[in-house]
């Protein structure tokens, strides 16, 4: 109303100014025209608040949740032209991000077929294959429920009162939303609730949107299981893998998930508190799945041969190398770029929105990039610590060391890719191939059996990368803190001053989510592995070698004695049918015969 009376006023004023004498003035036409001029800009302005207001006022004052069928239901309302854009894209950009994450399984099974050696090959894949499968059945049936399904309440700060449960249609950007318990989920198992019969209209399927954040946290808790599995390699049962898979999966990696990223005890809100802040998952993965291969790795013990006896009791253990060193180089640097390809999935998409939410819709995007540009440098500069350092070492020009350092560099910037600086992520990857390389010198010291040094780089390295988000966040100072906020500072909501103060307060909670994690993981997996153990379920027996009557007839004469440590064919020639994954050696002869 106001504004017509505006405009009504402006136009008298200059119609009247046309037909009186006096005002045919050239300065007084100006003014009246620069007057015009500034009323129509006052409508836009008006036009562009009213509308503005129209795209935010259905999902912050409706009483009724948004459905695909609208008006059609008496409980629902139909989404907004910009719920329906921003809801296909965002479902669009993780399912994306989720298919990459997921393709990093077929990177890390390529990876660790080039790492093991050539009569285990075709065991270490199946491995893969089953970690994978098994897997998704334990993150649908109890994963999901334990880490994100909820129930969730208000936070005080909010003015709400406490008690009130949400569902994940309210996770805008800027809510202040907690777990209720505090600890993990207890709803939606098996899939419950995703899927809802709308009975108003013959039992039609109303979808939710935690189907598509289902597909995209299961896929990167999928990697702390593949990591978990990697310390038993060469050695493990299969049938103990699958179990110990299963039970790592739907129960003890879900919990650091609700911990942090489900919003329970560790996880601070966007204006007030510093909480812990893991943005892709330094240590709810990788420190997770790190931890798990460790202790599995002390359990399962050494592989045979792996640290021979030594004449004197005080000498340092020292690998018998040339029988544990890759078969396949090729493999391993093929796995580490499909590994690195995949990663861009990995940490981008943990921002799990392209949606204006509650802030500019562009920030998402502009984080998304940074977070690809952080990635890349941490993982080059981690790499090239790694290769150098090697190459001065063994005077050795290796591939697995170069390799092995650019991962080591993707797990350190997980946590911090979306909150440092360019520069400070060359340095947490610089730093993070020192950390690998002590942790790895340090193992084979202890006589730990880390076949593919899944503890020292994912475990010791994310922890690494937990700690360089709090102290290498980019905020003013060491004061000021953005973490989870991105761009923005934690600030007071009135006025929006940046909180100081604070910055001590979110390296302790950092601190004490690399702690929690790693008691709550260790405990868990030593007794899962621990029962194993017990029940004989857990390691294959090794190779007797002095029993040739216990070779398998399959297996060509020739290869009997060109097959590692002790003679032993391998656990693709004991338990797998066809006896080798695949041969690439000949005889002379065979060769000669050939040419």
């Amino acid at each position: 109303m106001l504004r017509r009376w505006v405009h009504v006023l402006a136009l008298t004023i200059f119609c009247s100014g046309e037909s009186s004498p006096g005002l045919e003035q050239p300065s007084t036409v100006k003014r009246l025209q620069a007057l015009r001029e500034k009323v129509l800009r006052q409508q836009e302005r008006l036009e562009t608040l009213e509308h503005a207001k129209q795209r935010r006022l259905p999902f912050m004052t409706s009483p009724y949740s948004p459905s695909i069928y609208g008006e059609y239901s008496p409980h629902t309302r139909a989404y907004t032209a910009q719920e329906n854009f921003e809801g296909a894209l965002t479902h669009s950009w993780l399912v994306l991000c989720a298919m990459l994450a997921f393709f990093m399984q077929a990177g890390m099974t390529v990876f660790r077929a080039g790492l093991c050696r050539k009569e285990y090959v075709q065991h270490c894949t199946l491995l893969s294959l089953v970690d994978v499968c098994i897997g998704i059945i334990a993150w649908w049936l109890f994963g999901w429920a334990f880490a994100l399904s909820g129930p969730y309440e208000i936070d005080k700060a909010q003015g709400t009162s406490l008690g009130k449960t949400v569902d994940w249609w309210g996770w805008q950007d800027g809510d202040n939303l907690r777990l209720e318990s505090r600890f993990g989920g207890s709803r939606q198992f098996a899939g419950s609730g995703f899927l809802v019969a709308e009975g108003a209209l013959g039992g039609q399927q109303e979808p939710s949107p935690n189907i598509a954040k289902w597909f995209y946290r299961g896929a990167t808790v999928l990697m702390a299981t593949s990591i978990a599995t990697g310390g038993l390699a060469e050695r493990v049962r299969l049938e103990g893998a699958a179990i110990a898979s299963f039970l790592l999966t739907a129960v003890v990696f879900p919990i650091p998930v609700a911990w942090q990223w489900g919003r329970g005890w560790l996880h601070g809100d966007t204006s007030s508190s510093a909480g812990a802040f893991d943005f892709a998952g330094s240590g709810v993965i990788h420190l997770s799945g790190g931890v798990a291969a460790l202790v599995g790795a002390v359990i399962v013990k050494s592989r045979d041969g792996r640290f021979p006896a030594n004449d004197s009791p005080d000498a340092q253990p020292k690998a018998n190398e040339r029988d544990f060193t890759p078969n396949s180089h090729m493999l391993v640097t093929l796995g580490t770029f499909i590994l690195w390809f995949g990663w861009y999935g990995f940490n981008c998409g943990s921002n799990l929105a392209m949606t204006t939410g509650l802030k500019n819709g562009i920030e998402y995007g502009f984080q998304a990039a940074v977070v690809a540009m952080n990635t890349s440098i941490s993982a080059t500069s981690a790499g090239l610590v790694v290769f150098v350092f090697r190459r001065v070492v063994d005077k050795e020009i290796r591939v697995s060391p170069l390799c092995n350092g650019i991962i080591v560099g993707l797990v350190s910037i997980c946590a911090a890719c979306s909150s440092v600086e360019t520069g400070i992520a060359c340095m947490i990857g610089g730093v993070g191939g020192t950390v690998y390389l002590g942790s790895s010198g340090l193992l084979t010291a202890m006589k730990i059996d880390d076949p593919f040094d899944a503890f020292p780089i994912h475990g010791a390295c994310g922890a690494w990368g937990v700690m360089a988000a709090a102290l290498f966040d980019w905020g003013k100072g060491f004061d000021n803190v953005h973490g989870p906020n991105g761009f923005r500072c934690l600030a007071q909501s009135s006025p929006p001053v940046c909180l100081s103060g604070v910055g001590g307060n979110f390296v302790l909670q950092n601190f004490w989510l690399v702690i929690t994690v790693t008691l709550w993981v260790g405990l868990l997996s030593a007794i899962i592995f621990g029962v194993l153990k017990r029940a004989g379920r857990l390691r294959i027996p090794d190779w007797p070698a002095s029993d040739s009557s216990l070779w398998p007839t399959e297996t060509p004469e020739h290869n009997r004695h060109d097959t590692g440590f002790g003679n032993d064919p391998g656990l693709d020639a004991r338990i797998h049918r066809p006896t080798r994954a695949y041969a690439m050696e000949s005889h002379s002869s065979e060769i000669a015969t050939k040419i």
